[in-house]
């Protein structure tokens, strides 16, 4: 029996705009000029850094997927609000380190 388009959709929103803004914060980290960047002694491969697309295609796979009936348990009823709560640290972290000085 399929379920209602209104089940569950709280956290279906919550999911998409999340993945929104996490992809929209990695393009900006990229694409933006003025971004510091410093050397250090222990930098992964560049090719490591690739990883991220095959996360950021797995994420999108999953708020995809959330919306077929398949994945409603494993999604809504799995993860729940996880997925939105996994990402405040992530940007609460980048935003406090942009802002130290040093005197």
């Amino acid at each position: 029996m399929a379920r209602p388009v209104t089940d569950g959709l709280a956290v279906k929103i919550v999911n998409v705009i999340v993945f929104i803004f996490f992809l929209g914060s990695n393009v900006y980290s990229v694409v933006y000029p003025g971004t510091p960047y410093k050397s250090t002694y222990l930098m992964p491969a560049t090719f490591g850094l690739y990883v991220w697309i095959l996360i950021v295609l797995l994420l999108l796979g999953t708020v995809i997927f959330q919306f077929f009936d398949a994945g409603y348990e494993p999604v809504v009823d799995g993860v729940g609000w996880r997925f939105a709560i996994s990402e405040l640290p992530m940007r609460s972290g980048s935003a406090s380190s942009t802002t130290a000085t040093t005197s």
